[in-house]
Parts: structure tokens; sequence; C-alpha cells
């Protein structure tokens, strides 16, 4: 290359796009890297054999799923079929430089249905299927920032990520491996041996909770989430440290007030943070309704037909639950198929029709759910709020 000369060089179609900038000056060459992207819009690592490398404990890695397709021959799908099925997936690997527990953190997930991804883990040689052991399989499809833990990887062996999105949906979204885990369990881990109290006045919810003697000194903190079914992410409401009286015990009484949104269902969720693993662990969860909607007068004659909006358009299999929207008692609840006809609930099947009414559909596939109140009006008549 004559000096000052400068040139611009691509890779062939088909692989990395990068296009370089080289220039001679006094004998110095200067390389710049001005796209890392493919030709076509795919995220490189779309191929197994261009697959991102996960760096323990290093920034998390962007990633997209759109347009991204599957690579067959290096999936082994006997291993991964009862948990689910491939659409649109990505590659990355990673190894460990010490013997232990790691966790593979997902997290700012955006996607265009709302599903989520799923995750397979597996050890063994990129493309030689025989060689795949799996360590994890996830498909719950959550959106929220969640860890899938690693016991026991060790040093030298390769681990491969394949990550896609549930059901098909296009996913992009932030990874990492780390010593450390970030966000909430992706299966949760609970126990029983905490008692918890829930109270509402008007809007404001107070939550309490007692930890054992025997369970405190497990904990260096609390979290606690609020989460309405059809919302996509659960909502961190509250953190707060596990403390110590004068004497040096620890306390093990704690209580948060929150401020309700809006009228509906609500779950809180308290979460014990573990010493040394930070691995959060499920204490209680407790689920309220409130309405700050006056109940409607009271009629001789109620309608005994309620049709169910969007019944009739379901993509997927869910259960349809009828609730007095009053006391949440549960009146009734029925399967619901998908691509089936509206569906209009007998309601005289009930020994008594409340005057407020709550529909909640949860997809068998999804996290998320719809909920429909509807209450009586002075002729009898069904109107949905």
């Amino acid at each position: 290359m004559d000096p000052g000369a400068a040139t611009i060089c691509s890779t062939p179609i088909g692989k990395p796009n990068f296009h370089y900038l080289s220039k001679m000056t006094k004998g110095l060459c200067l390389t710049f890297v001005l796209l890392p992207a493919l030709a076509w819009g795919q995220w490189v690592n779309n191929s197994i054999f261009q697959r991102l490398t996960l760096a323990v404990d290093a920034a998390p890695v962007t990633a997209d799923t759109r347009q991204a397709t599957v690579e067959w021959k290096c999936i082994n799908k006997k291993l991964t079929e009862k948990c689910l099925k491939y659409h649109n997936d990505l590659w990355f690997d990673f190894t460990v430089p010490q013997p232990g527990r790691y966790f593979l953190n997902v997290g700012a997930q955006k996607c265009g249905r709302g599903k989520g991804v799923q995750v397979v883990i597996l050890a063994g040689r990129a493309c030689e299927t025989a060689s795949y052991q799996l360590l994890q399989c996830v498909s719950t499809g959550l959106m929220d920032d969640v860890f899938v833990e690693l016991p026991d990887l060790q040093p030298g062996q390769q681990y491969l990520v394949n990550i896609d999105g549930f059901l098909g949906d296009q996913c992009s979204f932030e990874i990492q491996v780390a010593t450390r885990p970030l966000g909430r369990p992706h299966r949760l881990l609970k126990t029983d041996t905490v008692t918890t109290n829930v109270a509402t006045r008007g809007k404001i919810v107070t939550v309490h909770w007692f930890v054992p003697d025997s369970l405190i000194a497990r904990y260096e903190s609390f979290r606690t989430y609020r989460k309405r079914p059809a919302e996509k992410r659960a909502r961190l409401i509250n953190t707060q440290p596990v403390l110590a009286n004068a004497q040096g015990r620890f306390v093990q009484d704690y209580t948060l007030s929150d401020t309700l949104p809006g009228q509906g269902i609500f779950r809180y969720e308290v979460f014990g943070i573990q010493r040394v693993t930070e691995i959060p662990f499920l204490l209680s969860e407790n689920t309220i309704w409130f309405s700050d909607t006056p109940l409607a007068p009271r009629v001789l004659v109620a309608q005994t037909t309620l049709t169910i909006p969007g019944s009739g358009n379901l993509s997927e299999p869910a259960l349809l639950i009828l609730y007095d929207a009053q006391t949440m008692e549960e009146k009734l609840k029925t399967r619901l198929r998908p691509n089936a006809p509206a569906l209009d609930l007998d309601l005289s099947q009930l020994a008594t029709i409340p005057k407020r009414l709550l529909v909640v559909i949860a997809s068998d596939y999804s996290p998320q759910s719809r909920e429909y109140y509807f209450r009586l009006n002075a002729d009898g008549q069904w109107v949905r709020e």
C-alpha cells in the first residue's frame, strides 16, 4: 500500500459485513471498524459458527432476534422437544475461569407481542449435536429481567446458549454471564415459613411480613414487587436491608406501604435476598382486589347471559375465571379453545348472581392475561366498565 493511500474493504455477502478504513501514514497503519452488521440486517450470531462470546462479569451484550433463522443441523430437538419450539434463534458461548456457580442474566427485553424470550443452555461442541448436554431449558416467556442459575460449571468446558423469541416473538434483549444474579429468578424458589399480612385502606396497601429467627440470618435484604395480571413485567416497588437492633439481633418484622395506581387485581411478592449468593427466594405472595367504582343499584332481575369480549379471537388455549368483583370469590371457571366462537357465559347456573363481575382470561403459554369488569345497570343488563 502506498503511503497516504486509503482503502475501504468489506467481507463477502453472507458473512459479517465489517467495513474497514486503513491509512498508512509514516509507516503507521490505522484501522477503523465502522459498521459491524450483516448485509441483510441479521445479527452475526444468527449462525452458531459466528456466535458471540460472553466474558464472565463483562457488560451485558445487546442482541435482537428479528430476521433470525434456525440452523436446524445444529439443533438437537430430542433434548428440548418437551420444553420449547425453535423459531428465530441466536447463538452465544462462554467459558468460566473457576469451577462453581454462575448466572445467565437476561434483561431489557422488548418484544413485538410481549411474549419474552426462551433460553437453552448446553455443554458441548458447536454443531456437534451428539455432544450436547442440556443444562437448562427455559420456556416461560417472561418479560421481566430474569436470571438462570448455573451451578457446578467447570473451566475448560465450552457452554453454548441459544436464545429464541417465545412462541415466535421477535425480541431485543441484553444478555450477560456473571457471578451474581440480576433481576428475578426464572423459576420462583419458595419458602412457606414466613408470616405475611396485607391490609388495604382505599388505595393505600400495607404489606407486613415476619421472618422467623431460624431464617432471618440467611437474608441481607428484601425486595417487593407488584404486578397486575395483564402487565408484562412486575414492578419493583421497595427494597430494604435486613436491620439489626441495639443488641445486635436481626429485626424480624418488616412493613411497607404502597399506593395503588387504580382499580384491579394486584399481586404482591416479597423476596428475601440471600447473603453471599444474592439469590432471591420468594417469601410471600398475596393477591388483592381494589375498586373505586360504586356498586350498581339493586335490581330485581339480572340478565343471565354474559358475552365475553375477545374470547372469539384467541390464538392460544386459555383459562377463563369468573369472580364476584366485590368479594373476589371465584364463581366459575372454564377452558377456552383457540379460534372458537365468542363465548356466552350462562350465569343461571350460579346460586346467586353478583351485581359486579370480573372476568380474567389467562393464556396457557404466556404470563400475561386479560381482565374485564362488568356491572348491572338499572335494567338488569350487563355493562362493561
